[in-house]
């Protein structure tokens, strides 16, 4: 081990992370300038297995086989150490056994990595705890798990599919909660179910955990998408319900970066909703990109177009990148599907900082 190395190793995980901070400053200023030469966020399905049934999503329905194995993951992260923020989503990522294995390779690999994300459904609370403290071991990024709540108990299992899943969902957030370097929130994905409950959704969940900031929750407004959600047929929420339901999620001043980031992201849906476009320019192919659990490269989650295999160029995003300027145009130009959802939206917002802030600002109003 070099000097620098065992420096570095010593450094307060707080220390390292403001350094990585710096580090993600430069791509997302030249991001608001061209496009970049390679993804600095990654979002990547670790499989499509999924033990709840949503009736806003089709990924359930799949009976997947051959997904990459844990061999793969690593030799992925080690080809593009230029990832920054990892996003591990799924189907539900701790269906994978490996799971835990996957997110030290990515700290192995990754050395810039300043955010490592999964959700998960809260099914499995053992095995979402083990890879939220498998993934703080093995980085000094920040470590965020979302767990899915889609509304007040009756409610919530109904849309799952499950009973008992939000009991579950539940007592993974609590047992989460109590991990030291792990932010844990709520996700809620308005649909036309539960577009009107956020209030009830909210109280019922401090009164069983006894006490909750609102801040804990994170809002997301379902999408359609062929390739990976499969639910091109889905009834998207009533515009209204969904508008007066993020008003009334910004009633609280945001408290953290990840809150005004959120606000940002909910004051541009009105936008999405009024025209079906992203309301800023996309950085799919630019700054982020999405991949399933084969390889495949796709511009984000919700555009249907495959375009490479990484398996065919090394494992190297900046190879695919040199094959897609074509794909990067469309996306920039808004000629594609169009979506307005955090997987996607986050990394636009800083692409477009101005932009970005006057939404933070004006939130809902």
């Amino acid at each position: 081990m070099s000097p620098l190395t065992e420096l570095r190793g010593r450094l307060p995980r707080r220390v390292r992370r403001l350094r990585r901070y710096a580090g993600l400053l430069k791509p997302v200023l030249r991001s608001n300038l061209g496009r970049l030469d390679a993804p600095w966020k990654l979002t990547l399905a670790t499989t499509y297995v999924c033990n709840h049934k949503c009736n806003h999503c089709g990924i359930w329905t799949r009976r997947p086989k051959g997904e990459m194995e844990t061999a793969d993951f690593e030799a992925l992260f080690a080809a593009n150490p230029s990832v920054r923020w990892l996003d591990l989503t799924g189907g539900e990522p701790t269906a994978r056994s490996d799971l835990p294995a996957i997110v030290q390779a990515a700290g192995r690999h990754l050395p810039d990595l300043l955010v490592l994300h999964f959700p998960t459904n809260g099914t499995l609370p053992a095995k979402a705890v083990h890879a939220a403290r498998a993934a703080v071991d093995a980085t000094a990024a920040a470590v965020i798990v979302t767990v899915s709540l889609d509304g007040p108990r009756a409610v919530h299992d109904a849309i799952r599919g499950v009973d008992g899943a939000w009991r579950s969902a539940l007592e993974t957030f609590a047992a989460l909660r109590d991990l030291p370097g792990v932010e844990v929130v709520l996700g809620m994905t308005l649909t036309p179910d539960n577009a009107g409950t956020i209030e009830q959704t909210y109280d019922e969940a401090r009164d069983h955990l006894g006490g909750l900031d609102r801040d804990c929750f994170h809002f997301n407004v379902a999408q359609r998408s062929a390739h990976f959600y499969g639910n091109e047929s889905m009834e998207m929420a009533d515009h209204g319900s969904v508008l007066d339901a993020l008003r009334r999620a910004d009633a609280s001043f945001p408290s953290s970066p990840r809150a005004l980031m959120e606000r940002a992201y909910r004051g541009l849906v009105p936008r999405f909703l009024r025209d079906g476009r992203s309301p800023v320019t996309c950085q799919s192919l630019s700054a982020s990109c999405f991949v399933d659990p084969w390889g495949t490269v796709y511009p984000c989650i919700t555009e249907d177009r495959p375009l490479a295999k990484l398996q065919d160029h090394d494992w190297s995003l900046a190879s695919v990148w040199r094959a897609t300027h074509e794909a990067a145009a469309d996306m920039a130009a808004g000629r594609c599907d169009g979506c307005w959802t955090p997987c996607e939206a986050y990394q636009s917002l800083l692409g477009a900082l101005p932009a970005a802030g006057s939404a933070a600002v004006r939130g809902m109003s």
